[in-house]
């Protein structure tokens, strides 16, 4: 979850059913729960007068203009790329402006997978037992 810059509202993910979604609240209140859009992962930026998050299905980022009175907009595309989602954590973020994303990215040359490592129990009795 994540506080406002000014401290007056906060906002989360929550699952309601089957479907996760972005929760708008006051703070520190924790009054009028409002759901902001079907996404995850959101981040304020602008001091707290537009939220961001990822769209459910595709990951690109969304945003929504809310004003001090708790107004919102209707949510909107800025970012027609798709961001990791790595759960609970929010792999990436937004200035304080808006204007620029940091995001993580994975590159699988410099990170092969893990080799895999296989057990054998019991290995023992079964060579001492072929040398009869």
């Amino acid at each position: 979850w994540t506080v406002t810059a000014g401290g007056k509202s906060y906002t989360y993910t929550a699952t309601d059913g089957n479907q996760e979604n972005v929760v708008l609240r006051q703070w520190p209140s924790l009054a009028g729960r409002r759901v902001v859009a079907a996404g995850a992962q959101p981040a304020w930026a602008r001091g707290g007068r537009e939220l961001l998050f990822q769209a459910i299905g595709n990951g690109h980022v969304m945003a929504v203009d809310v004003g001090s009175n708790g107004a919102m907009g209707v949510p909107r595309e800025v970012l027609n790329q798709a961001l990791r989602v790595v759960h609970p954590i929010r792999s990436w973020d937004v200035s304080a402006d808006g204007e620029r994303f940091l995001d993580t990215v994975s590159d699988s040359a410099a990170f092969p997978p893990a080799p895999v490592i296989h057990v054998t129990l019991g290995w023992f009795r079964q060579i001492a037992g072929k040398g009869q």
